[in-house]
């Protein structure tokens, strides 16, 4: 039976892995390419049908293909960095990549969004930004938090809040280090049960000569989220989950309408019962090729458009993940195992 778009659930735009899919571009695909000789792309892909089988429960998820040249273009599976809604100009921006072998995602990008989902595109950043990842909302939407450094330059911070129209002065800005490329590597913001913010701290850059200081900059977060509280929704609260959790990715997660947290693998059971006193389930998403060869896990793996259908857009059907899945497993069924030497 054909899929039908659903609008009261959220939508996310997913993108599978490619043929040529290779680990590159963080501190995980340099570990799995000196360690273990690459990846394995045919594995790669069965995850990706895993998390998009699991996803896809709760969530339309419009599918972007991976084009008829993906060499150059293969990590936006990680659909997260390709850009982000903004309310504000009723329009998809797209990332400035800032990472070599992602520079010719945009192009393609933009193209398809606006060609074949039929979504407004605003063009790309100035800065070097790379999207929903370097972004977030508080569980109660009073403040925003904005993160920089690896792959974001300050200077996106401004043009953020610009182009999405936010308060300047209910912005915390983060500058983050190695492996922690983007903002969704070091926060989460969750809000379907008790508002709750998940931060690593140690994830923190270390204080430098450009005025950063990330004890001042936790001091701000705590502020913000102490001062968030509404009449029916109460306080929000804040933990910080300990380096080896943040290693793990543990704020790369995505929340469904019914308090399910998807993560990634390997979490420390004291993580998973401190969600639960929030009211949230994790449910863990086994990831070794896509995250720990890849560096990425369910938030990175999607890009949020309920902006989008809030203001009317609605995705082709022939989009929507069950009407391509059985293509979709069946070019995957036919990658290799190992990771090409051409890549």
């Amino acid at each position: 039976m054909k899929q039908k778009f659903d609008p009261r659930r959220p939508t996310y735009l997913m993108s599978p892995t490619p043929h040529c899919w290779r680990a590159d571009g963080t501190e995980y695909g340099v570990v799995a390419n000196n360690f273990r000789g690459g990846t394995n792309p045919r594995e790669a892909g069965y995850e990706w049908l895993g998390a998009a089988d699991q996803l896809s429960s709760k969530a339309n998820l419009a599918i972007m293909p991976c084009g008829r040249k993906p060499q150059t273009t293969f990590d936006k599976l990680y659909t997260a960095d390709a850009g982000a809604w903004s309310d504000k100009l009723k329009a998809f921006v797209l990332s400035n990549h800032s990472a070599p072998h992602r520079h010719d995602e945009s192009e393609y990008v933009g193209h398809f969004l606006q060609k074949k989902l039929r979504l407004k595109v605003a063009g790309s950043t100035k800065s070097k930004w790379e999207g929903s990842s370097c972004m977030r909302h508080s569980p109660q939407k009073t403040f925003a938090i904005l993160g920089y450094g690896v792959r974001a330059e300050e200077a996106s911070c401004d043009e953020i809040i610009d182009l999405f129209g936010l308060d300047p002065h209910a912005v915390v800005r983060i500058k983050m280090k190695e492996p922690h490329i983007h903002l969704d590597t070091l926060l989460a913001s969750l809000s379907t049960r008790d508002p709750l913010v998940v931060v690593c701290r140690s994830a923190f850059a270390e204080a430098d000569g450009s005025g950063w200081d990330p004890d001042v900059a936790y001091e701000q977060l705590l502020e913000f989220v102490s001062a968030e509280t509404t009449s029916d929704r109460g306080q929000t609260q804040l933990h910080c989950v300990s380096s080896k959790d943040g290693y793990g990715y543990a704020t790369n997660i995505r929340e469904d309408p019914d308090g399910h947290v998807y993560a990634p693998n390997g979490l420390s059971i004291y993580y998973s019962k401190v969600l639960k006193e929030y009211g949230y389930k994790v449910h863990p998403l086994n990831l070794p090729r896509l995250f720990w060869d890849g560096g990425g896990a369910a938030a990175c793996l999607t890009n949020d458009l309920s902006g989008a259908v809030a203001s009317g857009w609605r995705p082709p059907e022939q989009y929507l993940y069950w009407n391509v899945r059985k293509q979709i497993k069946q070019e995957i069924d036919s990658y290799p195992e190992k990771q090409i030497c051409w890549n």
